[in-house]
């Protein structure tokens, strides 16, 4: 059988096998999108990197590139679940690695041109590495832990470890994280010597694929700590998707933050960072679960629905389990507040909706929420809601127009104008000259805001997400 790598046949998978020195290769992840011209191998600028590279079909590489080739260590999945993992030269498998068929098959060995030259090939279920008797020791050491023997459980982890035990390797790294184990008189010290370990430990796991080690090595990637690592966000970023791909919840989380924020300099992206933190709010994973409210309240890549919102909101208020959203003295009584105001919200757009010939109330809305956005003193009225709002009111005005041939719009806005000017204007002109704001006033800009949204969104026939 020979594997030869080619844009149309292979579909790619995340690795993290290759040196971990090596810089990230400009403008990874690369992604190609359908209808864009496909780009070519190889690669300009890509050479002594590591880099991410997408297809159209979702086909994904990670890993080493030289010359702008797939050179090096890297790993990859095929479209019928088989998968490569190991050394490859000018975008073939060429040196030592694992070919693993979708149900389990391994050919393991020295590979040339694509194809196994020196090796064995083991049948489903007859290659394991760890031997049963290394299996009864690493539940030696995990009943050892679980009592808080961490001295006996650390005795029989670490040959485990150094045999290349993933589970292991991981379970090392925790220990040497949180201080289990290791012992000094300078504190300090110890803390110090303790993440480095940890760090090195989950590398090694991490690079097996074990999801948890990538996680929390992808948190200390994230983190300015004294770990032993520089800090790298975008690596970081890498070994979330690396462990989000495996369905690990958390990380699924912190991959939707990643495409949420830009974290490490990726392109952001609503749509994706929705898609994660949805995978992850179905297994029950509050921080995603209250996001997917806050998603659905604030329009971020779907359009704006409070009836999800507030579903969503109540899902995390009742959730028993997760509450790792740290920046919330009280997570739960957070979520709780959330399902009120986004009822109430509710309320207000059902009574203003209702109300007959009354595109005036829409136009004064969208009036106020156009001077918050002027007093720049608000976060959420920016200029990218403003956008949002201005196609709102422009949908609520085109709605009026069919139902009532006979409105007339001018005369409608400017009821508005009147209506600003009587009741607010002065009062904004005075926040602006001494640039401050009232608590009652960002309320009501926050409450417009979502109001016109929400009832201009509701009229966009587009295609709205479907996660209940």
């Amino acid at each position: 059988m020979k594997y030869i790598l080619t844009i149309t046949t292979l579909c790619f998978f995340l690795s993290l096998s290759q040196a971990w020195s090596l810089p990230i290769c400009k403008g990874s992840p690369l992604t190609y999108k359908e209808g864009d011209a496909l780009p070519a191998i190889p690669i300009s600028g890509w050479d002594n990197c590591e880099g991410i590279f997408i297809w159209e079909n979702h086909s994904k590489y990670y890993g080493e590139w030289k010359g702008g080739n797939i050179s090096g260590q890297g790993k990859l999945i095929f479209e019928n679940g088989d998968r490569y993992e190991g050394e490859w030269k000018d975008n073939m498998i060429y040196g030592q690695g694992v070919f693993t068929t979708a149900d389990g098959e391994k050919q393991i060995g020295e590979w040339k041109n694509g194809e196994l030259v020196k090796g064995k090939t083991y049948a489903v279920g007859e290659y394991n590495p760890i031997k049963k008797k290394n299996t009864a020791d690493f539940d030696k050491g995990l009943n050892a832990y679980n009592k808080g023997d961490y001295e006996n459980a650390l005795k029989e982890w670490q040959p485990l470890a150094e045999q290349g035990y993933a589970i292991a390797q991981f379970k090392l790294g925790w220990m040497f994280a949180n201080g289990q184990g290791v012992f000094g008189e300078d504190i300090n010290v110890a803390a110090r010597e303790d993440n480095e370990l940890a760090a090195h430990w989950y590398k090694l796991s991490a690079e097996q694929g074990y999801a948890s080690a990538q996680y929390n090595l992808g948190i200390m990637y994230e983190s300015f700590s004294n770990n032993g690592l520089r800090q790298d966000k975008q690596k970081a970023f890498n070994l979330y998707l690396l462990a989000a791909e495996q369905g690990h919840l958390s990380a699924q989380y912190r991959t939707g933050y990643a495409y949420q924020t830009g974290l490490g300099g990726i392109k952001k992206d609503d749509k994706k960072a929705f898609k994660w933190y949805l995978l992850a709010a179905k297994k029950g994973l509050f921080s995603a679960e209250y996001e997917m409210g806050r998603i659905y309240k604030y329009g971020w890549g779907v359009n704006i629905d409070y009836e999800k919102s507030l579903k969503w909101y109540r899902v995390a208020a009742n959730n028993k389990g997760d509450t790792i959203l740290s920046h919330f003295a009280n997570p739960i009584e957070a979520a709780k507040n959330s399902v009120l105001e986004v009822e109430e919200m509710i309320n207000k757009k059902n009574a203003v909706a209702n109300r007959k010939d009354n595109l005036s109330d829409f136009y004064f809305s969208y009036i106020f929420v156009k001077n918050c956005n002027d007093l720049n003193a608000f976060y959420y009225v920016d200029e990218g809601n403003l956008q949002t709002a201005k196609k709102s009111i422009k949908n609520i005005e085109n709605d009026y127009k069919r139902k009532n041939k006979n409105i007339d719009t001018d005369v409608e806005w400017n009821k508005a104008t009147k209506k600003w000017k009587k009741d607010f204007e002065s009062m904004f002109s005075m926040m602006k000259s001494m640039d401050t704001h009232s608590g009652e006033i960002e309320g009501m800009c926050k409450l417009y805001l979502l109001m016109l949204n929400g009832v201009g969104n509701s009229l966009d026939k587009g295609t709205i997400e479907k996660d209940f």
